[in-house]
């Protein structure tokens, strides 16, 4: 056996060296045409010998060649085009306990396309049998795609499959990104088998590469994701171990998102520009990768960096200037239990600054969440003005603000209703408010100045409208003689206050008392002698007092 391998060596070193075994197919006799999904059978009677066959694909798809197999008998079989190149070969299996088919897969473009059938070991008068089949598809790669220029072009979202032939090979997708947002390149698993995808641009240059999960008992995607602005890309399938001839997987999702980091960022001069106030997120790529993001301070003030934090992950935050003096610098780093967001506050003055983050420990292709926020400066209480009207809307003003500051009214410190909502366009604004209560209160006070975020709420204390003015019916007057007059007010709250005045306005307090159920009496020394006048005024609980009711008396 192995003076029959040597031999069939040396025969096909000279075959190739005469060049008899040409890809070339012009060089073959006129192909024969056949159908695809169809066996054919023949025979060769040559050791040079090659037999062609012509097949037409009416869209594209996945194109098979299946040569059968044969103890000691191993045929050479090609898939190429009429200029002779060749998309794929190969050679059946004559071990002794061989049986099927050996099959190679491509994807091709719709049209007229040849397979070569010739000896590669003892195979002279021996028949051979073979199918090409042919499933439709625009979801499966199309040869040749193995440069940028000859790339497939892919949809989002869709799964795209394919395979690599051999060492050299590659495949290149081609797919355009509406919109600023974040790309996530999917690969999948396969046992013992590995690929390598890779995201580029038009240069070449690398944005993300990812090694598909090899493992005996993997399963699901590999995946990676990169946040890209509008554009167009490019993904790379190559091998990376063992893969060749295996069908490999793809897809490629967007997710339309302003608020994701945009690659390349990792100089001063390529920074993100951010908003503050804002949640962003992204990924730190490996050990030399830094994220970068210019964001502007619209005053002097506070500005506070909030990172999120993740289990057994740790990212740095440093906040600086375009000459690289540090600001502040913030770390992640904690246990393997904490939660939450790790908070850092500096005060800086109005200007462009840049936020730099890169791995602390263990973060490489980990997402991260950060905010940058500045909070606007809280209203004072003077600024606000309440009146809590009678019978009409009530009235709130706010003074000594700027155009464009907007003030919202709360009826809560948290949560809460919002009861008015106004942007400035002058120095004050005015609230017309349906009812804020008949009792006194409080509302709360919020300022979100331009670029900046809204500030905390602020109470302002309100007086309660005025109290309903007691009926001269509901009070009787008891003048009497030698002892203590009274005076009974009838059909009034738990908690009013009755006052006894000797006058409509100003005048002396003659007595005040407050009610500890529906009515109240007040007991006064001496009214006077002979028949009179008192002027009487109820004050509510929460509200002001009332006007002043006046109620005759008699005399003694």
């Amino acid at each position: 056996m192995k003076f029959r391998k040597s031999a069939g060596l040396l025969l096909v070193i000279l075959i190739c060296f005469f060049g008899v075994k040409s890809g070339d197919v012009h060089a073959a006799e006129s192909p024969t045409k056949i159908n695809v999904n169809t066996t054919y059978k023949g025979s060769l009677t040559e050791w040079d010998e090659v037999h062609t066959y012509q097949f037409t694909i009416p869209s594209d798809g996945n194109v098979i060649l299946s040569v059968k197999n044969k103890t000691d008998n191993e045929w050479y079989g090609k898939i190429l085009n009429d200029q002779g190149i060749v998309y794929e070969e190969l050679q059946t299996d004559d071990g002794s306990l061989t049986s099927g088919y050996t099959k190679k897969q491509i994807g091709l473009p719709k049209g007229t396309y040849f397979i070569q059938i010739s000896d590669n070991w003892y195979t002279y008068d021996q028949p051979y049998e073979f199918k090409v089949e042919f499933t439709p598809s625009n979801y499966y790669e199309k040869e040749f795609n193995n440069t940028i220029e000859t790339a497939n072009i892919i949809e989002l979202n869709k799964s795209y499959k394919g395979t690599i032939s051999d060492y050299y090979d590659k495949d290149v997708f081609k797919f355009t990104i509406p919109n600023n947002g974040k790309v996530t390149l999917n690969i999948k698993n396969k046992a013992n088998i590995q690929w390598t995808g890779k995201i580029v641009n038009a240069k070449g240059q690398v944005y993300e590469e990812i090694n598909s999960d090899d493992r005996s008992l993997v399963s699901g995607f590999t995946t990676t994701q990169v946040g890209l602005p509008k554009g167009t890309y490019y993904i790379e399938i190559s091998d990376n171990w063992n893969s060749y001839g295996e069908e490999y997987e793809l897809k490629v999702n967007f997710e339309n998102n302003n608020y994701y980091e945009k690659e390349f960022n990792n100089t001063l001069d390529t920074a993100n520009q951010i908003n503050l106030n804002s949640t962003y997120k992204g990924i730190i790529r490996d050990y030399y990768d830094v994220d970068i993001f210019k964001f502007n301070v619209p005053s002097d003030g506070l500005i506070s960096l909030s990172l999120k934090r993740k289990q057994g992950k740790a990212w740095e935050g440093t906040i600086q200037n375009a000459s690289g003096k540090k600001f502040m610098e913030l770390s992640t780093w904690t246990s393997d239990i904490a939660t939450g967001n790790a908070i850092k506050s500096v005060y800086l003055k109005k200007g462009t600054y840049y936020l730099v983050i890169r791995d602390d420990y263990d973060s490489y292709q980990e997402p991260y969440e950060f905010k940058v926020s500045m909070k606007s400066e809280n209203i004072k209480s003077s600024q606000v003005k309440v009146t809590n009207n009678k019978g009409k809307d009530d009235i709130v003003k706010v003074t000594n603000i700027k155009k464009g500051d907007t003030i919202k009214i709360y009826n809560a410190n948290s949560k809460g209703t919002l009861l008015g909502n106004k942007t400035a366009s002058g120095t004050s604004l005015n609230f017309s408010i349906k009812q804020l209560g008949k009792k006194s209160g409080k509302i709360y006070v919020s300022i979100t100045q331009p670029g900046k975020a809204e500030s905390d709420r602020v109470a302002v204390s309100y007086k309660g409208e005025i109290s309903d003015s007691v009926l001269s019916k509901q009070v009787i007057i008891t003048n009497n003689k030698n002892k203590n007059d009274t005076i009974k007010v009838n059909k009034i709250a738990k908690g009013d206050i009755i006052k006894v005045y000797s006058a409509s306005t100003k005048g002396k307090l003659l007595a005040s008392k407050k009610a500890t159920g529906t009515s109240v009496s007040i007991s006064i020394k001496q009214l006077g002698k002979k028949s009179g006048k008192v002027y009487i005024s109820r004050t509510s609980t929460g509200m002001l007092e009332s006007k002043r009711v006046m109620v005759s008396y008699k005399g003694e």
